[in-house]
């Protein structure tokens, strides 16, 4: 397959990607905070979970949603539809760029005209470039400027799952910290009641040891 036909190939996916949804999709838990409930757990707490959420960012704006997991196969295929779309715009920037290398303008001004005889005149404006070429760069300029915003924003959004991590993690070792704070005061109040009642036994073991005095010989009454 040429690099017209590969073009062509690629531009096919843009005129019909399918439904998209930008973003990816992460299993995430939560904690409810009511006393007694196995995400409290002082040892092996277990979260609830998992709920599938999607993470984007578009035009500088992040956020998230959470999906139902019926849906989720369905958005899977939206979000991998999202991705093939800027992977076809990446892979015609790159072929068109080979194509303007081996064979000049013209040829991929036909390609974008859809002309076939690439012997055809391209009409050409002021300056000697054709006027899809023009369009073409400007296609292409929004192209690279979307990827880098696309890159920026996966950067992001990787230093906020950073730091939703390191919250998390921060959180589970302050409920370790106040549950070992927790064994150790019970810890020191059993102990004292052990010195308590091993202090009595002690006292009870001397008061048995101590001898018994002789009772006194009653006085004798003179007569």
């Amino acid at each position: 397959m040429n690099l017209q036909a590969k073009i062509r190939s690629a531009t096919r996916t843009l005129a019909n990607p399918g439904p998209m949804l930008p973003g990816t999709i992460s299993d995430q838990y939560s904690v409810c905070g009511k006393p007694g409930c196995k995400c409290m757990a002082p040892e092996k707490p277990q979260r609830h979970g998992p709920y599938a959420q999607l993470s984007f960012g578009v035009g500088g704006k992040h956020s998230t949603v959470f999906i139902k997991q019926k849906d989720r196969a369905a958005v899977e295929v939206m979000t991998e539809n999202y991705k093939g779309v800027w992977a076809a715009v990446s892979d015609i920037a790159l072929l068109s760029v080979e194509l303007l290398r081996q064979q000049g303008v013209e040829a991929v001004a036909a390609v974008s005209l859809g002309v076939t005889d690439q012997t055809a005149p391209v009409p050409l404006v002021a300056g000697g470039t054709a006027p899809s070429t023009v369009n073409r760069r400007m296609a292409q300029s929004e192209a690279n400027w979307k990827a880098k915003a696309m890159e920026k924003t996966a950067g992001l959004e990787r230093q906020r799952i950073a730091r939703r991590d390191l919250t998390a993690s921060r959180g589970k070792w302050r409920k370790e910290a106040l549950a070992s704070r927790r064994s150790q005061r019970q810890c020191r109040n059993e102990l004292a009641l052990v010195k308590h009642e091993l202090a009595g036994a002690k006292k009870k073991l001397r008061a048995r040891k101590r001898p018994k005095q002789k009772p006194r010989n009653p006085a004798v009454t003179p007569t």
